[in-house]
């Protein structure tokens, strides 16, 4: 008995349940999934790379509305537990160089609004880091990911985590790469961390 839920003209994936939101036409508040979405036409900055969006919808894909517009990708998103997303947002600064490419994670409230940093970035001098792979700990209050550069070995990296509290000035990593490739941290409910 499976159903289509999107109807767009797009790649759509990673799709998410993320509560209720109230619009003042709104009788009841509406259940909300975001997912992730590939916009067509839309390149980032001086690539020819498509760039990915999140997108919010009701669960049965009706009012569809783009809800993060950077000029490069967004994509991993998780619930916080004040209903707000985390998500991982790519940025590409252009130098002497070349491109340069890192990605951080953000925060955005499920409507779309008050888009901020979420999570501190160490400086990793000439080396860009990724943080991917973000998962919110509902026992811990911590948000796990992965922190990796960009030769890291099937997109692998350092296992990290931020506390909820302080998730700008809390970063620690908990494993790093020289024992072992990291990837896709799955907080369980008792305070353990598979992955």
């Amino acid at each position: 008995d499976k159903t289509r839920v999107t109807k767009e003209d797009m790649d759509c994936f990673s799709p998410l349940y993320t509560g209720s939101l109230f619009y003042l036409n709104d009788k009841v508040p509406a259940p909300q999934i975001t997912f992730a979405g590939i916009v067509d036409g839309w390149a980032g900055g001086r690539s020819k790379a498509s760039v990915v969006a999140l997108f919010a919808s009701r669960p049965d894909g009706s009012d569809v509305r783009r809800i993060t517009f950077n000029l490069h990708s967004d994509f991993g998103q998780d619930v916080l537990p004040n209903g707000r997303l985390v998500y991982s947002s790519t940025k590409t600064d252009w130098t002497v160089d070349g491109p340069r490419k890192s990605t951080r994670m953000l925060a955005v409230n499920i409507d779309g609004t008050d888009q901020a940093p979420y999570a501190e970035v160490p400086d990793a001098g000439e080396n860009p880091v990724y943080q991917t792979d973000c998962r919110v700990s509902r026992a811990g209050k911590a948000v796990y990911f992965i922190e990796s550069s960009p030769d890291s070995r099937f997109g692998g990296g350092d296992l990290a985590r931020i506390s909820q509290r302080r998730p700008l000035k809390s970063r620690k990593v908990l494993a790093d790469s020289s024992e072992g490739y990291f990837k896709d941290p799955c907080p369980l409910d008792d305070g353990r961390l598979l992955c």
